[in-house]
């Protein structure tokens, strides 16, 4: 099939969204496709440790997570701009900039859980929905790189991509990380990090406000909601809490090794 009439294709599958529930198997397919060409369009790590490490990683956590039985995929985005995002279907997308910014392997598997919790339910595929209806999209470009899309890349994401990026309502990111928690504690991950990796954000974007534009864009993010995933760890039982990894070797050989990759490419950087 002609790429562009796959394109519009896909397009008029999403506007039959907004009419009808959509299946596992569909949002499986949208994912795929809106996969397919946010991997054309942007940067990825293509070194063999850190994709295998960050894959390793999700898995465990996806794996205490979805009682869909989903098959996640992991990438990690070559770009310095600090962010992460999850596409209905079960792929997940974290930025190297967001890696490098965290202290412990926990913070970077505490966001990792909560973009699994927006996949496990379900609010990218309701953003997509409401963002048909009111026949509005977004630019993957500006989400992910901190960078306005090329032309080409504007055409191909506004046809078939745009609509998976919509900001989260301030009850979506609650019930992330809320799922998150849980999915951590079972994974012996300790959930603390999320809330940690939170006050980094916080941090980072008073002293480089324009790093974090991407991420605070589509993920409201406010004191009152890292006081809020707080409160839920400090309601688990103590015993749940002990002996949960925080930190290992091996996430920190990780963040060596990528500090150590050349630069990201021009349209990674900002």
């Amino acid at each position: 099939m002609d790429r562009s009439l796959g394109a519009f294709a896909l397009a008029a599958a999403v506007v039959a969204c907004t009419a009808c529930a959509v299946s596992l198997q569909e949002e499986v397919e949208l994912g795929r496709n809106y996969a397919r060409q946010i991997n054309a369009q942007i940067p990825l790590v293509d070194d063999p440790e850190v994709r295998v490490y960050i894959e390793r990683l999700g898995t465990t956590i996806a794996r205490n997570a979805d009682p869909r039985n989903l098959e996640y995929h992991f990438f990690v985005v070559n770009s310095d701009v600090v962010n992460a995002f999850a596409l209905p279907g079960g792929f997940v997308y974290v930025n190297r900039g967001l890696i490098d910014k965290a202290r412990t392997m926990s913070e970077v598997a505490g966001v990792m859980g909560h973009e699994i919790g927006h996949v496990a339910a379900r609010h990218s595929i309701e953003q997509m929905q409401k963002a048909q209806a009111a026949n509005l999209g977004l630019n993957v470009g500006y989400i992910l790189l901190g960078r306005p899309p090329t032309e080409a890349e504007r055409i191909a994401i506004e046809v078939g991509g745009g609509l998976a990026f919509m900001k989260f309502s301030r009850d979506d990111e609650q019930e992330a990380d809320s799922l998150a928690v849980g999915f951590l504690v079972k994974s012996g991950i300790d959930p603390r990090g999320l809330p940690r990796m939170f006050e980094v954000l916080l941090q980072e974007r008073e002293k480089k406000p324009g790093l974090l534009e991407s991420w605070f864009s589509s993920h409201p993010l406010t004191e009152d909601r890292i006081q809020e995933t707080d409160r839920i760890i400090d309601g688990l039982p103590p015993e749940r809490l002990q002996g949960l990894q925080e930190d290992s070797p091996t996430f920190r050989r990780i963040q060596d090794r990528l500090r150590n990759l050349p630069p990201p490419p021009e349209e990674g950087r900002r």
